[in-house]
Parts: structure tokens; C-alpha cells; sequence
């Protein structure tokens, strides 16, 4: 857990790194921050899929635990942390959004590949 958060500040933080400097070098830093982009944007679909599946699992394991108060507690907690990261991932990108329109006089990434 703690690896993937490292992870997910690294990225984050070579997101806003990349959008400070921008209007210093926008021609240099342009195909960094498309890729970038990219990959953000990746990571977005991916992540959406991966709660979709582990909303599907909860909820399985909640029915499955009829006579378990245990279990249908573990399984609701799984569907509240699974909004929680969708919550926190949606605002990391409203927040990268923001910086990079107020950077480069656009409104998202994906207004950039055009």
C-alpha cells in the first residue's frame, strides 16, 4: 500500500513539476506533458475498471455472507474504500486539470493532443 501511494505522489507530483515550468519552456515540455497526460489518463481507466471489479467482488461477498456479520462488515468496508480512492482520484484530476488550464491555456489533457 504504501508503494503504490509513493507512486501515486511521484506521478502527481512530475504532473505539477511539468505544469509549473510549462510557460517557461511550453514547446520543450509539450511532448512530456502529453505523455504524461496519456499516461494519466490511462490510469484513470484502469483504475475505474479495477473499482467496478472489486465493487462486484464486495458485493458478492456480501451476499455470500448472509449469516456472517463479520464478513458483510468486510465487505462493506471494501465498497466504502473503493469510493473513498475513486473520490481521491477524481480530485487529484480536477486538481491536475486546473494547474495545467490555468498553465497552458487549456482545459484538460486531453484538449492538448488535439
Amino acid at each position: 500500500m504504501r508503494r503504490r501511494t509513493t507512486i501515486a505522489w511521484a506521478l502527481t507530483c512530475s504532473l505539477l513539476l511539468v505544469a509549473e515550468a510549462a510557460p517557461i519552456a511550453a514547446d520543450f515540455f509539450k511532448p512530456t506533458i502529453l505523455f504524461l497526460c496519456t499516461v494519466y489518463v490511462a490510469l484513470i481507466q484502469i483504475s475505474g475498471a479495477i473499482a467496478f471489479l472489486v465493487i462486484i467482488w464486495a458485493g458478492i461477498k456480501y451476499i455470500g455472507a448472509y449469516d456472517d456479520p463479520g464478513e458483510r462488515k468486510y465487505a462493506k468496508e471494501m465498497i466504502k474504500h473503493v469510493f473513498i480512492g475513486l473520490l481521491i482520484i477524481i480530485l487529484a484530476g480536477a486538481v491536475i486539470d486546473m494547474i495545467l488550464s490555468r498553465r497552458l491555456d487549456t482545459s484538460s489533457c486531453t484538449v492538448l493532443k488535439t
